[in-house]
Formats: structure tokens, sequence, C-alpha cells
């Protein structure tokens, strides 16, 4: 092979080794940015979620110490157990909504993470790719010097092997 062509395919192939791991590391930062945006979603649904569910359970609740109070029922013993449950339970749906969110959250941030962190390792296996692509090129003498690609010719010990017939060296 010509050196010219060798030198111009080693260089194309380490730019495009530099390139493809460029490539990587920002296809993972997009990911990473999507990943972040459901994240902040998750909070943000979860958090209007939670105050539905506390608006509706508030009025279920008043509803509930209305009618009492219109039967003329005292908030002693069973009737203040029944209140207290309600309370209990809508408490309890309210911090499931939110826990809810907020684990959704957390799984879109790892996925970030995971994502920049893939990026991050094909950026470098770009860039690794690339130098040992010219490490190769300047061993096959790509860059005018090293091995048999070209470049100037060995240097000789000034002796000479003789030749003997049928070995091979």
């Amino acid at each position: 092979m010509a050196p010219t062509a060798l030198l111009i395919g080693t260089l194309v192939g380490a730019a495009g080794s530099v390139v493809q791991g460029i490539a990587a590391k920002q296809q993972g930062n997009f990911e990473a940015d999507i990943a972040r945006q459901n994240a902040q979603a998750a909070t943000e649904r979860a958090s209007a979620q939670e105050v539905r569910l506390r608006r509706g359970q508030s009025r279920r609740i008043a509803s509930f110490q209305a009618r009492l109070g219109a039967q003329g029922t005292t908030f002693q013993g069973s009737p203040q157990d029944l209140l207290n449950d309600q309370i209990l339970e809508a408490e309890e749906d309210a911090f499931l909504v939110r826990f809810g969110g907020q684990a959704v959250a957390r799984n879109e941030l790892l996925r970030a993470d995971v994502a920049e962190s893939r990026g991050a390792g094909g950026l470098i296996a770009g860039l690794t790719g690339g130098g040992q692509t010219l490490l190769t090129g300047a061993g096959l003498g790509a860059f005018g010097s090293g091995g048999g690609g070209g470049g100037s010719p060995p240097a000789t010990t000034g002796f000479s092997v003789p030749r003997v017939p049928g070995f091979i060296r």
C-alpha cells in the first residue's frame, strides 16, 4: 500500500473513532436530559395529584362531620373513631401518591446517570480507538517511520548473511 494512502486511511479511521465517541457522548447527554425532564414531570404530576386528593378528602371529611352534626351526634366514641380513621386513610392516600411520584422521579434520575455514564464510556472508547488507530498506522509506517509501510529503509549492520538454499529467514 502506498504510504500516502496508508496515512490517509489511518487519519480517517482515527477521526471516525473520535467522531463516534463524541456522538455517543452527545446521545448520552440527550437521553440524560430527557430523563431529568421526566423526573421533574413525575414530581409535578404527583404534587398535583396529591393536592387534588387532599382537597377531595377534605370535602368528604367535612361532609361527614356536617352530617354527624346535623343528626345531633356528638364526636365522642365511635363517631370520633370513624372520623379519625377517615383522616388517617386520607393522609395515607396522599402519602402514597407523593411517594409514588418520588419513586418515578428517582428512577428517571438513575436513568439519567446511566445515560451519562454510557455516553462518557462511548467517548472514552472513541478516543481510545482513535489513538489505537494512530498507533497502528505509525507502526505500519504511515507517518514516514517505523515498520514496513514506507519511509526510510531499515538500517543495516554492515555485514551480510549468506543465503542458504532451502533456509527461510
